[in-house]
């Protein structure tokens, strides 16, 4: 696993996310009404659009900036297990970090 310090909290909050999706099931206007939420109808579709077209493995690019967030929330929507949402997003965040280290060390 990645030293950073931001992983843990990373997980923490697409687990967060994942349960924000799973308490608004079927109420997901609930979701774009509320400010603290900040995830959008649009970024919504767009995660549902990925998340029907490559199922939970789009989990892998929850690290993505904006439609990760809301690729975890709809984990939660779409009833995928907590375990299976750490797996995966951990392992994209884990090949992300592994990258950008790899990226530093070749200028180096």
């Amino acid at each position: 696993l990645p030293r950073s310090r931001r992983f843990p909290e990373e997980l923490a909050g697409a687990a967060v996310n994942w349960w924000i999706g799973k308490f608004a099931r079927g109420r997901t206007q609930w979701l774009t009404t509320r400010a603290w939420v900040r995830i959008s109808e649009v970024d919504i579709d767009r995660a549902g659009r990925g998340f029907q077209r490559f199922g939970k493995w789009s989990l892998l690019f929850a690290w993505m900036p904006i439609v990760g967030d809301a690729l975890t929330l709809f984990a939660g929507l779409a009833r995928v297990p907590l375990w299976q949402l750490i797996a995966l997003a951990g392992t994209g965040k884990t090949l992300r970090y592994l990258f950008l280290a790899g990226l530093l060390n070749s200028f180096l």
